[in-house]
């Protein structure tokens, strides 16, 4: 169990038999008020279960705490006793009968990645995905293929949050998930946009050159001719490009990001597709092209306002190539700035700032540097371990 407990020793604390708390945690009896609050107690939830219960009073009330106790199972495995609150608080399980507007909320979702991926996030993406897993136990063996989408899209992002937050083993059991619901679901550009998103960020999670390359290829193989999944597949190739050192084969790939954006409906999202190549256009120049090269690159960074996990990115890799041309003080406090600006921790941006560390000569010592060092991932970067 979530806190360490076996069903004997809670039955004890709790003084019921294993067998009644079983039948009560299938959902064949009832729970009483003085459980849930006991267990709340014990499970340091107060109030979150006791109040779990109230909200199944009234119609079908057995289903409904039948519901409701899958409800924290499933909330705990996922993602704690935070989302459990996160589930009350925000009234998703009031909600999980109705059909929900997926394809809005996992778009508020993709946008909150880049814009706030803080601990708040985190939980109401994982409540949202507990609802999910709910309302595909509720189908039986006949769920719609909208709800696998949606389960496949939302695994996915809860992936994305996790190797962000340097869960790297984490991240990639979501992806292994969001694959296998893509699959059943059937649907050829939900399964593209999976593995061009696991592909974008798999040299940053262990990933060898020849398996990025392949997860890539395969995903635009996938992809319709106009889908988000090519900007994230050719993204993936950039980073493939960039962190070998192969400016022209990164160059064409940004190209393609760009064809690819290009021909996408303009929807005003902060996160649309020309933010993302200008972010990588960035990326690579300031890496590995000529110091012209990244200031014209860098002429594009109004495209990213509004969305600070990119801008920082942008940020850091620019002062990488400040720091190349020997304008070492300038490129450190344009990362450091950025840095602190940051509201969450992210991991990417972690390993940015250790490549430029990296960069800048032996013998520079400052307080920045030495503030900067403290922002740095302690994880090897895939520029280091990148095997062909």
């Amino acid at each position: 169990m979530e806190a360490g407990l076996t069903v004997r020793s809670l039955a004890a604390r709790v003084h019921l038999s294993p067998a009644a708390l079983c039948n009560i945690e299938a959902g064949r009896r009832q729970g009483r008020p003085q459980l849930a609050r006991s267990c709340d107690e014990i499970f340091g939830t107060t109030p979150v279960l006791a109040t779990m219960l109230a909200l199944g009073e009234g119609v079908d009330d057995q289903m409904r705490r039948r519901t409701l106790l899958t409800a924290t199972g499933v909330a705990l495995t996922f993602g704690g006793i935070a989302t459990l609150t996160t589930l009350v608080e925000q009234g998703m399980l009031d909600a999980i009968a109705a059909d929900p507007d997926w394809d809005q909320v996992i778009g508020d979702y993709n946008r909150r990645l880049v814009t706030s991926p803080d601990s708040q996030f985190g939980a109401a993406l994982v409540g949202h995905l507990t609802a999910a897993n709910l309302l595909l136990a509720q189908a039986g063996g006949h769920p719609k293929p909208e709800l696998l989408s949606a389960l496949a899209r939302l695994t996915q992002l809860v992936g994305l949050w996790k190797g962000n937050k340097g869960n790297v083993v984490g991240a990639w059991d979501s992806y292994r998930q969001a694959s296998f619901f893509a699959g059943l679901a059937n649907d050829r550009a939900v399964q593209a946009w999976v593995g061009a998103r696991t592909a974008s960020r798999a040299p940053y999670e262990g990933l060898t050159y020849r398996e990025t390359v392949e997860r890539a290829e395969r995903a635009l193989d996938l992809a319709p001719a106009v889908s988000p999944a090519r900007v994230e597949a050719h993204s993936a190739l950039v980073h493939v490009a960039a962190l070998t050192g192969n400016l022209a084969a990164g160059r064409q790939q940004v190209a393609a990001m760009e064809r690819s954006a290009e021909v996408l409906p303009t929807s005003g999202d902060v996160d649309g597709p020309l933010a993302r190549t200008a972010s990588f256009r960035i990326y690579l120049e300031s890496r590995c092209g000529s110091p012209e090269a990244a200031d014209t690159a860098w002429d594009q960074r109004a495209l990213l306002r509004g969305v600070p996990v990119w801008d920082a990115d942008a940020c850091v890799y620019y002062g990488m190539s400040l720091v190349r041309r020997g304008d070492v003080a300038a490129g450190i406090g344009l990362a450091l700035d950025a840095a602190r600006l940051m509201a969450a921790r992210v991991q990417v941006i972690g390993m940015g700032v250790r490549d430029l560390i990296g960069m800048v000569p032996a013998g520079h010592r400052s307080d920045a540097l030495d503030e900067l060092r403290t922002y740095a991932s302690r994880e090897r970067g895939p520029w280091e371990i990148l095997v062909r």
